[in-house]
């Protein structure tokens, strides 16, 4: 009994036809293309029709707002607050500068020693002593200097050599000095290190030295330097 069921399933569904050919797969496609997209136009034509709408109520609302004057009062309103911002902005800057020139003027004994070799473990007050006197012929002591430190320059094109392996480095030595005359003299005598790769400069901060570069960096500037700018 099961073999003959399994024979006549078999019969059946070997003269079952497909009955569904390309042409068919290409309407069913069309037809749902087309359902969607006219799907798709309906929400667009709704958008863009909730979008007049409220372009139009905007233009109602404003409309109103100029024939009662809620326009000029608005204007007004925003005037005085771009006022105060830039009132604001101004005590801002003023206070930035007199925080830059109380910092510049802390600096007033300092200066800066650019390309003077210093090795690991020198004493840095010694080794600007002996240059100053040797190089410029300033009569100076250890005494005259308040404190000295350096300022490892690392560049990628010619990197500061490590200073555990007691090897020489090119660094900026800043020097305060305990008098603001010994400062200055230090100053005058820089040109003598013109034509060295030593150079002496001010001390200056950050935002000053800002400036300095973009005059240098000015094309109609010949030359520029720093000269008692605290």
């Amino acid at each position: 009994m099961s073999t003959n069921t399994r024979r006549t399933d078999s019969v059946t569904e070997s003269h079952v036809p497909v009955g569904v050919t390309a042409v068919d797969i290409e309407d069913i496609v069309g037809k749902a293309v087309s359902a969607a997209t006219a799907v798709i136009r309906d929400e667009f034509t709704k958008l863009i029709s909730d979008i007049q709408a409220r372009l139009q109520s905007i233009e109602d609302r404003l409309s109103v707002a100029e024939s009662t004057g809620t326009t000029s009062s608005l204007q007004k309103d925003g005037e005085r607050l771009e006022r105060s911002i830039e009132a604001m902005q101004q005590e801002m800057r003023q206070h930035a500068a007199a925080a830059n020139d109380a910092a510049q003027y802390l600096r007033r004994n300092n200066i800066r020693i650019k390309g003077l070799p210093v090795k690991d473990g020198e004493d840095s007050r010694r080794t600007v002593t002996e240059f100053i006197r040797k190089e410029l012929h300033e009569h100076v002591t250890e005494d005259d200097i308040e404190v000295a430190h350096t300022l490892p320059i690392l560049t990628p094109a010619r990197p500061v050599q490590s200073a555990t392996r007691g090897q020489v480095t090119t660094p900026v030595v800043i020097k305060r000095f305990c008098r603001r005359d010994v400062r200055d003299s230090i100053i005058v005598k820089r040109k003598i290190l013109k034509s060295t790769k030593i150079a002496i400069v001010e001390d200056l901060t950050s935002l000053d030295m800002q400036v300095l570069n973009r005059l240098r960096n000015n094309d109609a500037i010949q030359k520029t330097w720093s000269w008692k700018w605290s």
